[in-house]
């Protein structure tokens, strides 16, 4: 199989979704965006986590096809340093982009089926008043602003993982071969 051309295909199908994403905030790629109504930052949720996803299957696709070794050898050369960031996304103080999470997150199974205990509103109440008065909660509507500082922090990892393909498929080699010379515990 022609792993490269695989790989590429994927990774641009890929960048067309973040694409997507952006069109969804109704920015420019690249940008970043603070508050999002609510309806608007979950669809992006939507499409981003399977993206996540797909993407972190591309990485495995990666590190095992083109045979890319914890050492940094690899059949795909990394892209040449041009001065700017990968993926051309703004950093330095204050635009800090956290690494792409290499794994999902793990599931806690213990929490599935049980719901949390209510006890009920907090009654406030004070001398001289005949009942206690509950409080009511708001109700979420979906055009409320709602931040959107760590999904587009999310976003911009994913961006610059994509920008940068045989780096992130090193890391995750570095990972595994950390973990095979690991003993157990």
């Amino acid at each position: 199989m022609d792993w490269p051309l695989i790989i590429d295909r994927n990774r641009d199908a890929l960048l067309r979704l973040l694409a997507v994403v952006f069109a969804m905030a109704g920015v420019a790629q690249g940008a970043v965006v603070q508050v999002l109504p609510r309806a608007v930052r979950t669809e992006i949720w939507g499409v981003l986590r399977p993206a996540e996803a797909a993407f972190r299957r591309l990485l495995v696709v990666a590190v095992v096809a083109l045979e890319i070794t914890a050492g940094g050898g690899s059949a795909r050369a990394a892209p040449a340093f041009t001065g700017k960031s990968p993926g051309g996304i703004p950093q330095g103080p204050g635009a800090r982009i956290p690494a792409f999470a290499l794994f999902d997150r793990r599931k806690r199974f213990d929490l599935i089926g049980k719901k949390p205990v209510t006890r009920g509103n907090p009654r406030l109440w004070m001398p001289g008043m005949d009942a206690p008065v509950f409080t009511k909660k708001a109700v979420a509507l979906p055009d409320d602003p709602v931040s959107a500082e760590r999904l587009f922090r999310r976003v911009m990892a994913l961006q610059r993982a994509l920008a940068d393909l045989p780096k992130q498929a090193r890391r995750l080699a570095r990972w595994q071969a950390r973990r095979e010379h690991t003993p157990p515990a």
